[in-house]
């Protein structure tokens, strides 16, 4: 019985190193990290990283700022969903080119403010 007990220190001892480096791996860098959460190709990546902002001409994106969302064009002003409830947009927030790259909606926006929006295709 003196040989069986540390031979299952050694298996509980593997087991917590295995735990370990898979629960505090981290990738290569952001970016990896940042394409593998939010876009699922390399394309949409590439895309996401384009946008600009059309009042400041700086970068809507950040590693977690833009997503698909349900958009609806209502009285003259594009309205869409963030966090869950429907929000309208500024028209200065409205990117026009590049338009989106699968068609749909998308939005980059903070907690309280919209960065950009991307119309659907049909929209135009």
């Amino acid at each position: 019985m003196t040989l069986f007990r540390p031979a299952q220190a050694i298996l509980v001892g593997l087991g917590l190193i295995v735990w370990a480096v898979i629960a505090f791996a981290r990738p290569a860098n952001a970016d990896e990290a940042h394409m593998r959460m939010y876009h699922a190709t390399a394309d949409q990546d590439d895309w996401m990283r384009s946008l600009t902002r059309p009042d400041t001409k700086t970068s809507c994106c950040n590693l977690s700022d833009c997503s698909p969302t349900d958009a609806d064009w209502r009285d003259g002003q594009w309205w869409a969903v963030i966090r869950g409830s429907w929000t309208p947009i500024p028209p200065g927030k409205v990117v026009k080119s590049p338009l989106s790259i699968d068609g749909e909606a998308w939005v980059c926006a903070g907690q309280t403010v919209v960065f950009c929006f991307i119309p659907p295709l049909n929209s135009y």
